[in-house]
């Protein structure tokens, strides 16, 4: 028998690329579309660890490379590992894993010595409240913590 043409191989792999040749075409320019934003958290997690003691609490939006990266024992402030925040009203429209949150809880009731991250409404949230200040690097520390060395922590990480 003579083989057939693989017309509808061709006519298939054809339509995979016109569909998602974009974003493989970004993907391998960039290697992966968050990297910048992974090495950044990957060293702002070291940063701390850096200038905390070991039971020092901190607070994150990015509850993955941070806390890993720090050793800290770390409150998420989007709720994905918190009862109350999980089970709380949304704080914005339907966004997967990033419209909950309550600040009042997660940061005023269960201080943390430190706020990793700035996201949404965080530094709005905290400006007025007197137990927090903001470092130059975007690092919010509650006054008074004995968990942190300021002076370091305030160094530029990136």
């Amino acid at each position: 028998p003579r083989p057939r043409p693989l017309w509808g191989a061709a006519i298939g792999l054809a339509a995979l690329v016109v569909i998602s040749g974009a974003p493989w075409s970004r993907w391998a320019e960039k290697n992966a579309p968050l990297l910048d934003a992974d090495i950044w958290r990957a060293k702002l997690g070291v940063h701390i660890r850096a200038y905390t003691t070991a039971d020092a609490v901190i607070a994150a939006h990015a509850a993955g490379q941070i806390p890993y990266y720090s050793r800290r024992r770390t409150i998420d402030l989007l709720g994905r590992s918190d009862y109350t925040v999980a089970r709380g009203a949304p704080a914005t429209s339907f966004r997967p894993g990033h419209n909950k949150w309550n600040y009042e809880y997660s940061i005023m009731t269960l201080k943390p010595d430190l706020v990793a991250d700035e996201w949404g409404e965080l530094a709005t949230f905290l400006a007025d409240k007197p137990d927090y200040y903001r470092l130059g690097n975007g690092i919010w520390v509650r006054w008074g913590s004995s968990h942190v060395r300021v002076a370091g922590l305030a160094q530029p990480y990136r």
